[in-house]
């Protein structure tokens, strides 16, 4: 399990190290995060959507796993 955004993110899924993305969808008023795919290729991010839990304050959890 990691957690943030970092370097490390593209090393793992290049080299197919990654069984399932949990992304944590925090709703904010200001500012921006970073964006966890910003330099990956489309076809190394071939992701389904497994599952979804909305929590009531907003944050949405989405669970995608690589095909």
């Amino acid at each position: 399990m990691k957690y943030g955004v970092t370097a490390l993110d593209r090393t793992l899924l290049y080299n197919g190290l990654v069984d399932e993305y949990s992304l944590w969808v925090i709703p904010t008023r200001v500012g921006q995060g970073k964006r966890a795919f910003a330099d990956i290729e489309a076809d190394k991010l071939d992701l389904e959507l497994v599952g979804t839990h909305r929590f009531a304050n907003g944050v949405v959890i989405l669970t995608y796993r690589p095909r």
